[in-house]
């Protein structure tokens, strides 16, 4: 019995494959090769409704396959499947039937070398391909899952608000550490309908056991809503548990986590005046985490959220202003005790294709432990403002603008680690313009400035200075030309400039320590067959080049190039 499942599971991980090429809703197949890996995908989707009979297939696929000097060729496969059907038999009765499988394999790479040679570089033997016949070091690290479940079970409807249904099978899972097979089983209820009748309730629940091993997951919510005049009160309890065995190791010991978790929402939304609305939300959520035959130990989780948002609009505006207050604790070992408010303001107008908007935010964050020898208490205050705006020029020409100013300040508590108080200053804007003079012509262009700062506060008495600068220039291009015989051309560019150095805040200046420079472009052709097959083809490059700067002794800089990478291949 053990064996014929085994192969009903390897023929239903099969099949998909086999029937997209006939009916498929998408079916989509890509390869890309760069400089030693090769990558094959597939992913399908299917969706069938037909005399009584539901079929919802997805599937994904993937072979990566690296070879560098000197080492076999390491491979990695990911697939995964899912299949529902469902027959109905009458209007309160239907057979289901799931299916879900997964295969994962990921194997190392052995190291070739000559037997009479002592050298580990890899580059010693790559002159005489005769002498490469020996494995010895390996890169990677073998790995493989092989899980399958197969359930089969009855849906019943009695009535438009009510339904449940029962499914019963077997799973089996096979690891490098271990295998087994066992029952497979789920069930679920849903009972009312909150906007007719004011509550609803649902459960759901699944289990699958592999010999002595099991996970499961359990879930339970119920929902409530009332009408108090012009105000409305959304009330949800939920509970959930979680169960997964995992291999502690190579020997096949196992080491069970288990969760639970308690969650409580309530909205209540209600009208302020004719332009605006009160959003008053307060959610709980109370975990407690285990671990069973090893593991770090036990852990527990609460947070309790408070929030008031105003929400109106006027003309071609819409806002809101929120704030909010938080808690949040986490036990895992030692207490951490965390406190955050947030104060934000979302401005937004919006006319035919133009649109702006800005949104500012004050966060802070406070932490502490009631355990005195506790040395991560810190503060936390962030200051956030982005903006965007998008318009329209002419008929065929549309303009954004991005931008972001990010200011982040750390501060320790605990005087061991106030050399680590810093100021986090982030600048960004990013212009664009998309161009589209006819049909299947179209030109965008994106560039973006970039710029981020961590200064330390407590740097002058310690002899040394990590404060630094990251900064980016960035240039993007798409083209999209129609072209003869219905190919779609598409050719690609982008540049990027970084460097990074230590930063002298207060006299704003900068000792460069490192330079990148990256170049990428495309070039592809795509044609579309009976309006529902697309195949393209291009060839795209990537040359990404690193300079170092370092101090002579006469007190010149000296530049040297530390690497150069390039990534050249069909896709």
């Amino acid at each position: 019995m053990i064996r014929t499942f085994r192969r009903c599971v390897a023929l239903f991980l099969i099949l998909p494959g086999l029937s997209i090429a006939q009916v498929s809703d998408s079916l989509t197949a890509n390869y890309r090769q760069e400089l030693d890996t090769r990558l094959w995908r597939v992913q399908e989707t299917l969706r069938v409704e037909k005399s009584g009979y539901s079929l919802r297939s997805s599937g994904y696929g993937s072979l990566t396959q690296r070879r560098l000097p000197g080492y076999k060729s390491q491979w990695k496969t990911d697939f995964s499947t899912s299949l529902d059907l469902s027959r109905r038999f009458n209007d309160e009765l239907s057979l289901l039937v799931e299916m879900v499988g997964q295969d994962f394999r990921d194997s190392e790479a052995g190291y070739i070398r000559d037997r009479g040679k002592s050298s580990i570089n890899p580059e010693d033997y790559l002159l005489n391909d005769s002498s490469l016949n020996t494995t010895a070091l390996s890169i990677g690290q073998n790995s493989r899952i092989a899980r399958a479940t197969t359930r089969a079970g009855v849906q019943y409807a009695p009535r438009p608000n009510f339904e449940s249904k029962l499914l019963v099978g077997g799973s089996f899972d096979d690891q490098i550490e271990g295998s087994g097979e066992g029952f497979a089983g789920s069930s679920g209820l849903y009972w009312g309908n909150a906007l007719d009748s004011g509550f609803d309730v649902e459960a759901d629940g699944w289990l699958n056991q592999y010999g002595s091993r099991q996970n499961h997951h359990v879930f339970a919510r119920g929902l409530t809503m009332n009408q108090f005049g012009d105000a409305t009160n959304q009330l949800a309890t939920s509970w959930r548990n979680r169960r997964t065995d995992l291999f502690f190791g190579t020997s096949g010991q196992t080491v069970s986590r288990v969760s639970e978790e308690i969650r409580i929402d309530n909205r209540l939304i209600g009208p302020v005046n004719s332009q605006i609305t009160g959003i008053y939300e307060l959610s709980y959520r109370k975990t407690a985490v285990d671990y069973r035959g090893g593991g770090p130990g036990p852990g527990d989780e609460m947070d309790l959220i408070n929030r008031f948002t105003a929400r109106g609009s006027r003309g071609n505006w819409y806002g809101d202003l929120s704030y909010q207050y938080g808690l949040e604790d986490r036990t895992y070992g030692d207490l951490i005790l965390g406190r955050n408010q947030i104060l934000a303001l979302n401005l937004e107008r919006r006319q035919g294709p133009d649109s702006l908007t800005f949104r500012i935010s004050t966060e802070k964050w406070k932490y502490d432990s009631p355990d005195s020898m506790e040395t991560s208490d810190r503060d936390r205050l962030i200051h956030r403002f982005s903006s965007a705006a998008s318009y329209r020029v002419m008929d065929r020409t549309q303009l954004t603008v991005d931008a972001l100013v990010l200011l982040d300040h750390l501060v320790n508590m605990h005087e061991q680690r106030s050399a680590d108080n810093r100021w986090n200053r982030v600048f960004r804007i990013s212009p664009g313009v998309e161009w589209i003079p006819s049909t299947g012509w179209r030109n965008h262009a994106v560039f973006e400035i970039l710029a981020n700062y961590s200064d330390y506060d407590f740097e002058e008495g310690t002899g040394t200075v990590r404060s630094n600068v990251y900064r980016r220039w960035s240039a993007a291009d798409t083209v999209n030309v129609p072209l003869p015989l219905n190919l779609d051309g598409k050719f690609s560019g982008r540049l990027d400039l970084e460097d990074r150095g230590r930063l002298h805040w207060d006299e704003f200046i900068q000792e460069v320590s490192d330079e990148k420079r990256a170049m990428f472009w495309s070039a592809s052709l795509a044609k579309l067959y009976w309006s529902h097959l697309l195949i393209e083809a291009g060839y795209r490059s990537h040359r990404r080049e690193e300079d170092r700067f370092d101090l002579a002794p006469d007190g010149s800089t000296l530049r040297s190039r530390i690497n150069t990478y390039q990534v050249t291949g069909p896709f």
